[in-house]
């Protein structure tokens, strides 16, 4: 199971203090990254190897909004 828990800082909030959307992407990043790690792979050999994979499509649908100072926990079972 992999697990992550940020900190919703004010640098990716708006003025009332909701994150803003495009920043749900960067947790995306990091849940990849881990999954990937949690797989035994490590992104640095992929790419000294000469492999990538961009991602070329990101779909969502945001549910609930997630605020400045939230702790946001996100699980991959």
């Amino acid at each position: 199971m992999i697990k992550i828990t940020d900190r919703v800082r004010f640098v990716e909030t708006d003025l009332m203090a909701v994150v803003h959307h495009s920043n749900y992407l960067r947790w995306f990043e990091m849940g990849r990254v881990a999954y990937l790690r949690a797989a035994g792979v490590d992104l640095n050999d992929l790419r000294a190897a000469g492999y990538l994979f961009p991602i070329t499509d990101v779909q969502c649908k945001y549910k609930q909004s997630a605020y400045l100072t939230m702790n946001m926990r996100f699980v991959q079972p």
